[in-house]
């Protein structure tokens, strides 16, 4: 391999490196976290483009059997939740900004559903159609599914002082 060949697969790599990156960094590392109680509590902030909305702390209610067997990955603007034993996806909460949520509305209405907005954030979440997107068989995706409504009609959100 040439010296010019080299250079160009360092230089993609590097570029590459820095994509996957990006989103991270702009709210510095992800946290993943077990939740062993039935309350997860994490911290959520818009990013639109070079703007950072306010930080609102949130909480949600979760099913006493959910103890111990969900994971919670907070990744600044977007928290997921995921079985912790397979990693399936069961259900993500979103910070918006306005222009975000609206184009997003617009966009895809049937893929987030509004919980609440506090002043220019929009809160919504996102539970995957079926089980094929979740990871999940689909028994076990059924009944997580069922449950989310419930978490969800328990979602606060207080400004981060």
């Amino acid at each position: 391999m040439s010296n010019k060949s080299r250079l160009i697969v360092l230089m993609l790599f590097v570029v590459a490196s820095l994509v996957l990156t990006g989103c991270v960094g702009a709210f510095g590392a992800s946290s993943v976290e077990t939740v062993q109680g039935n309350v997860a509590t994490t911290s959520l902030q818009f990013l639109d483009r070079s703007a950072k909305g306010p930080v609102y702390n949130i909480s949600v209610q979760l099913p006493d059997e959910w103890a111990g067997k969900v994971v919670m990955q907070n990744l600044g603007n977007v928290v997921n939740f995921r079985a912790a034993e397979t990693n399936g996806f069961l259900f993500s909460i979103e910070a918006l900004s306005e222009r975000q949520y609206w184009k997003a509305s617009g966009s895809y209405p049937a893929s987030q559903v509004n919980i609440i907005n506090k002043g220019d954030t929009y809160f919504v979440y996102h539970l995957p159609v079926d089980a094929h997107y979740s990871g999940l068989a689909p028994d076990v995706f059924a009944a997580y599914a069922a449950a989310v409504p419930d978490v969800i009609a328990s979602f606060t959100a207080t400004a981060a002082r």
